[in-house]
């Protein structure tokens, strides 16, 4: 159990200073912060000899808050600040993020905050609150949340304490790290007393020591695990003598050698969990990081996992609120203290719990392996993907059609049924939010910010070309593709077998009547032009529920993708200007760029780059939260090189 010490009192001076959030223009305004990426010479630390504990002590600093008022409120921004906390209802406030990371086996003894002299400000108009988001389904949208009485009508500071932390094990460049987030709110509101409080920096001190546990390899045997039914073994030989080539070590071990215990003993409850035993086994013994399933849900089990999806603490949504397959339940193998993470911690057989009949289960949610999934049902789809496979990284080397990015997008918000003109009374909200065109907002911040990329926009907005936008139309999607693109991204909404988004303003006219669907896809005859497609709609992944559109796009033979991203679930976004790419799929979709930009070029670590990420920066982690990281699939080869390999 973690120790927390919290003093008011002044920092001394002779601690080295290190300012965390730097200011000034980042990759992605707002997302921008530094990880401490190891306990180093950077920070002070001592050792108590007694009892082996090192002590390591940070400052940091905050900026003083700055009001703006907006529509009868005041936002209350802080330069330099990477998060806000963000639930419904509930005051929007500037979040801090200082990011510890350590080997896999430490112990966190305590953790001592000690705060400057806490200032005041007296405002004369409340803080602007949340006021809700929206579910990326093509069939429905919704807007929810209205502001909390009970935190408006109190003269408590919320929120309640000035940081908090959470702790989880995952994989950092190979190696098993147990992350330690802190998350600073340097400005706390009592509205009874319309007053905000605020401090200008902290000190850090964590106490921790190393445990005799090693979670170091006993070998360095294999890098990449390929785990599917032995009729597939020999469709996916070609595979492994070309990763063998490149420097992959790869084995491919069926489910029956695991259900048999060939390897290694079989545990576990049931076939699944037999199946994460058997990934954990390979990493502590063979030193795996990659981990491959190819197979459908009837060849290789999913996992699902059992959410309570809540607009607020008092409403649930019973369209949502159903159990998910997710494969992120493979790649999390150890909680916090290096443990087995069975999702199922209560031992009720139900997995993955949050709010499910008020059960929750302790899940940590940091992948510990890169892994990603093929989910083919027949010999002869294992032999297409993997040719593309092996095509792809001996070909696409430096050819100009990779530098591409195609952004296909819309106004994910339209006004629909005049809810949205409704919301306009609503405190808080003003025209200029609710007319942002999400999908072209999210598309237009990431071409800001992309470098060596020629984008291409496909936006609902366009009625004729006009400098680098087109029209989205089947037309020029299936042309666009077809002149090749390294990376494709879709944001809107979604369905099982198709995307589409919205014209602004007009909800009836749909730039795609009846989406890009699944058959578009196969129509595409773009050939080893392959691009690596990422789809922020709902279920455009629930590859348990039938063919999904990200799927189609791998399984294609004659082009569509080498990957693609999507969700197994349902996917939510702000529809507020100033927050769309501050959580949910704007934040992710800015992050798998931003993490390609930073050296993540192996789609495996892509993906769990961004995963840690959206862990690392949000505090406050809902059901919506635990849906957009479970819900997020990659369907290809974790160890896929982005971009291929020099000839």
């Amino acid at each position: 159990m973690v120790k927390i010490r919290s003093k008011n009192k002044k920092i001394p001076s002779l601690l080295i200073i290190v300012l965390l959030i730097c200011s000034g223009v980042s990759f992605f305004i707002g997302l921008k912060f530094e990880s401490i990426l190891s306990p180093s010479g950077k920070e002070e630390k001592t050792l108590e000899v007694h009892e082996n504990i090192i002590s390591l002590k940070r400052k940091i600093y905050f900026s003083q808050p700055q009001l703006v008022k907006h529509k009868g409120y005041f936002e209350v921004k802080a330069k330099g600040a990477a998060s806000y906390l963000m639930d419904i209802g509930k005051p929007i406030l500037p979040v801090y993020i200082t990011v510890f990371t350590f080997p896999l086996g430490t112990k966190i003894v305590n953790i001592t905050y000690n705060h400057s002299k806490v200032k005041t400000i007296k405002i004369s108009k409340e803080v602007i609150f949340n006021p809700g988001f929206m579910l990326t389904d093509m069939r429905k949208t919704v807007i929810k949340g209205r502001k909390d009485n009970s935190v408006y009508n109190s003269d408590k500071l919320y929120p309640q304490k000035w940081w908090e932390y959470r702790i989880g094990s995952g994989i950092l460049n190979h190696n098993q790290t147990v992350f330690l987030s802190l998350h600073s709110y340097p400005v706390r509101y009592s509205p009874a007393k319309n007053t905000l409080y605020y401090i200008e920096n902290a000190e850090i001190t964590i106490r921790y020591k190393r445990t005799n546990i090693s979670f170091i390899p006993k070998t360095r045997e294999y890098d990449l695990l390929i785990i599917a039914p032995s009729n597939f073994s020999s469709s996916l030989k070609p595979l492994v003598d070309h990763k063998k080539k490149i420097g992959i070590r790869s084995k491919i071990v069926t489910v029956e050698e695991i259900y048999n215990g060939t390897y290694f003993s079989a545990k576990g409850r049931d076939r699944a969990e037999k199946i994460k035993y058997f990934i954990k086994d390979a990493v502590e013994n063979w030193g795996v990081s990659y981990v491959l399933l190819v197979g459908d849900k009837d060849k290789i089990p999913v996992r699902y996992r059992h959410i309570m999806f809540m607009w607020s603490p008092y409403l649930i949504d019973p369209k949502v609120t159903k159990p998910i397959a997710t494969d992120l339940y493979y790649a999390d193998i150890y909680d916090a203290n290096g443990s087995f993470c069975s999702w199922d911690a209560n031992h009720n057989g139900i997995y993955g719990e949050y709010n499910w009949e008020w059960n929750s289960d302790k899940v940590d949610f940091y992948p510990n392996v890169y892994l990603g999934r093929l989910p083919c049902k027949d010999k002869k789809e294992v032999s297409t993907v993997v040719a593309k496979i092996i095509r792809y990284e001996r070909n696409t080397y430096n050819k100009r059609w990779f530098n591409n990015l195609i952004i296909c997008a819309g106004d994910s918000f339209p006004l629909r049924n005049l809810r949205l003109l409704i919301a306009l009374l609503l405190p808080g909200i003003n025209w200029k939010d609710i007319t942002v065109r999400e999908g072209e907002y999210v598309g237009d911040r990431i071409a800001e910010n992309l470098t060596g990329f020629h984008v291409k926009k496909l936006y609902a907005s366009q009625y004729l070309p006009w400098g680098d936008r087109k029209p989205l139309t089947k037309r020029n999607i299936k042309k666009e593709i077809e002149n090749g693109a390294g990376f494709v991204l879709f944001t809107g909404h979604g369905s099982i077998d198709r995307w589409g988004t919205y014209k602004p303003l007009f909800p009836l006219l749909r730039p795609l009547l009846h989406g890009y669907t699944s058959k578009d896809v196969l129509s595409l005859r773009n050939k080893d032009k392959l691009p690596i497609v990422i789809i922020d709609g709902c279920l455009c992944g629930a590859f348990d529920q039938g063919d999904c559109l990200a799927w189609e796009f791998v399984r294609s033979e004659n082009g569509g993708a080498v990957a693609s991203f999507a969700y197994v679930t349902y996917s939510v976004i702000h529809f507020l200007r100033d927050y769309v790419l501050y959580d949910f799929s704007g934040y992710i979709d800015m992050q798998f760029f931003k993490s390609y930009m930073e050296g993540k070029d192996v789609a495996g670590e892509l993906l769990v780059d961004v995963l840690t990420a959206y862990l690392n920066n949000h505090p406050y982690l809902s059901s919506k939260s635990y849906n957009e990281i479970e819900g997020l699939e990659l369907f290809g080869d974790p160890t896929l090189k982005i971009g291929g390999y020099p000839c």
